[in-house]
């Protein structure tokens, strides 16, 4: 999670994952849609209140490990999680969000 006007990320989630660069031949995969209908199946067949998420927030991270990003956060405003994803290149940056 950034600071208000800063690029810089917080410190306080601790860090689950770092995996340089084995996101995208993950991403390859061709039952990778199969698997995320399976997964929102599954979220919908078990829902958690708000800010209570944690099994949801566990979830995510396995998933994103599975994917290989660069760096997994969990933790974030309390049962957040922040996956990054560096290209090889500098340039433009896009964000997705998902709750």
């Amino acid at each position: 999670m950034l600071r208000p006007g800063t690029s810089t990320p917080r410190t306080e989630a601790p860090v689950v994952a770092t995996k340089p660069g084995a996101c995208m031949k993950t991403l390859d995969r061709p039952h990778v849609a199969e698997e995320l209908v399976e997964v929102r199946r599954h979220l919908h067949a078990h829902p958690e209140l708000s800010m209570q998420e944690h099994a949801t927030a566990a979830l995510v991270c396995r998933k994103l490990e599975e994917l290989g990003l660069d760096e997994i956060r969990s933790g974030v405003g309390r049962t957040g999680v922040l996956g990054t994803l560096r290209g090889k290149a500098p340039g433009p940056v896009t964000l997705l969000r998902a709750d």
